[in-house]
């Protein structure tokens, strides 16, 4: 089986100096470049090439051979390999190439390529099964760094696939396949998210058999949104009539697909009311420490807060904007400790959620696994 558990991305700054080194046979400081991990692969790479120059010694140019590797790696047969004109002050080839962008979404290095090869040709490979996921589930784009992890479960041959639901909160249609969610009640139905869920229940299997993979989904309700006195108070709500409602969703939701082990409750299910605040608490904490030392991260969350304002506005209406990131983090906190939760109950992990599809940062802070969103539709 193959392991998808390294960043296929590497720098062509990176890759120049690796690929130099190999050439000219000088000795490659992996401790220097921060390549450690890439050690055995690249000593590979090393046997390939000077086998390659064995049978080429007239040919020296600069490239030329690693491209002529790539070639016969990935079966190319209309790969543009082409000498540079006369008057070059090296001996160089140039490379019209840009096969692998449409699979990967970026210009892979010559040397991503080489290393890479098996992960690689298995994204090529799957391409025609992501484009169909995409197409039939109305996902948005699939990174390449969420298709490696997808490839991994998928050569388990087995995937939990995690869909957390929204309540059955009061909403109303605005446009073609478009709703708002006004927050004025909460009903005892499968909500928005159930339904669209049902819209692509036969797709998924269909899709998942074609692969020969079992697929096991796993339905949660997000209960713990009846802890909060703020949501519970806007919705004329109890907690326990909160609960009572979201376990009857549940029911219904359940009666749909025919398979009742398919649908719950987050904290129901997995946890229970002390032990979800108790991790919540510790993620709102995880979440402000790295946004201090992450500008990146930062600047991410603080977009979310400008492209959820308008919901917040219908979902805590007499709420002042300057609380919106305070809500973010403990929403973000909340998101962390699903996944925190998931990951520790559900072996071959996948998530696929259909709400905002910015709160995706939040599911693995502290583990690794895929997560894919549908189009926004809210």
């Amino acid at each position: 089986m193959l392991k998808f558990d390294t960043e296929i991305y590497l720098d062509p700054s990176l890759s120049k100096k690796v690929l130099e080194s190999i050439r000219d046979q000088k000795k490659i400081d992996y401790n220097a470049l921060e390549i450690s991990y890439l050690k055995k692969r690249i000593q590979n790479l090393k046997k390939k090439f000077q086998l390659k120059l064995n049978d080429n010694l007239k040919l020296n140019y600069k490239n030329y051979l690693f491209w002529q590797l790539v070639k016969e790696e990935y079966n190319l047969e209309n790969l543009d390999i082409k000498k540079k004109k006369i008057g070059s002050k090296k001996n160089e080839v140039n490379i019209n190439f840009t096969y692998f962008i449409k699979f990967l979404g970026f210009n892979p290095s010559l040397l991503s390529l080489l290393i890479f090869s098996k992960e690689i040709k298995k994204i090529v490979n799957l391409n025609k099964f992501f484009e169909t996921l995409q197409n039939k589930i109305d996902l948005e784009n699939i990174s390449t760094s969420e298709r490696i992890k997808f490839i991994n479960l998928l050569e388990k041959k087995e995937i939990d696939l995690v869909t957390p639901l929204c309540p059955d909160y009061e909403h109303v249609k605005v446009g073609n396949n478009l709703f708002k969610y006004t927050f004025k009640k909460l009903g005892n139905g499968i909500g928005m998210m159930g339904t669209r869920f049902l819209s692509i229940y036969s797709d998924l299997f269909a899709l998942f058999s074609k692969e020969k993979a079992n697929l096991k989904i796993h339905l949660l309700y997000g209960d713990f949104e009846g802890f909060s006195k703020i949501n519970c108070n806007r919705l004329k709500e109890t907690e326990a009539s909160f609960l009572k409602k979201i376990n009857l969703s549940s029911q219904k939701l359940s009666q749909k697909i025919n398979k009742k082990k398919t649908c719950g409750a987050v904290v129901k299910d997995l946890t229970d009311k002390k032990n979800w605040k108790s991790m919540v608490k510790k993620n709102i904490q995880i979440i402000k420490n790295k946004m201090k030392k992450d500008l990146e991260f930062r600047i991410k969350v603080l977009e979310i807060v400008e492209s959820r304002a308008h919901l917040y506005a219908s979902w805590f209406p007499t709420l002042d904007k300057s609380k919106y990131l305070e809500i973010v983090i403990e929403q973000g906190a909340e998101y962390t400790t699903m996944g925190d939760l998931f990951y520790k109950k559900y072996k071959n992990l996948c998530v696929l959620a259909f709400d905002h599809s910015k709160m995706k940062i939040f599911y693995t802070l502290n583990n690794s696994f895929p997560v894919l969103y549908g189009r926004r539709r809210y």
